[in-house]
């Protein structure tokens, strides 16, 4: 479970590299803080799965992945997420995962 987009903390450094962009290429905010934490998110996913014979899910705790901005940030094949709001749509989910998937 990603809990969060794990946006960097903000500090004189992250400020300083959202300026730098700002002036140079604009989204100095998307440049310092969501991109880094996209790339955190994914790391962590990439966790899940270490093997050809590895199977696993990935469950982002968060309304924010919902956001386009966010979801054009996720890779290709991360676009068939199934959205839920209730936990026990969650663990419906994830029994049919893992009883389809068992080994």
């Amino acid at each position: 479970m990603i809990v969060g987009i794990g946006l960097p903390k903000i500090t004189s450094e992250q400020n300083l590299l959202k300026e730098y962009f700002d002036n140079t290429r604009e989204n100095g905010y998307d440049y310092a803080f969501t991109y880094p934490s996209m790339i955190k998110v994914q790391q962590a996913a990439g966790r899940v799965i270490r093997g050809e014979n590895d199977c696993g899910v990935v469950v982002l705790m968060d309304d924010r992945y919902m956001e386009p901005p966010v979801m054009k940030l996720l890779p290709r094949h991360w676009r068939k997420i199934k959205f839920v709001s209730d936990p026990y749509v969650l663990s419906s989910a994830l029994e049919r995962f893992w009883e389809k998937n068992a080994d």
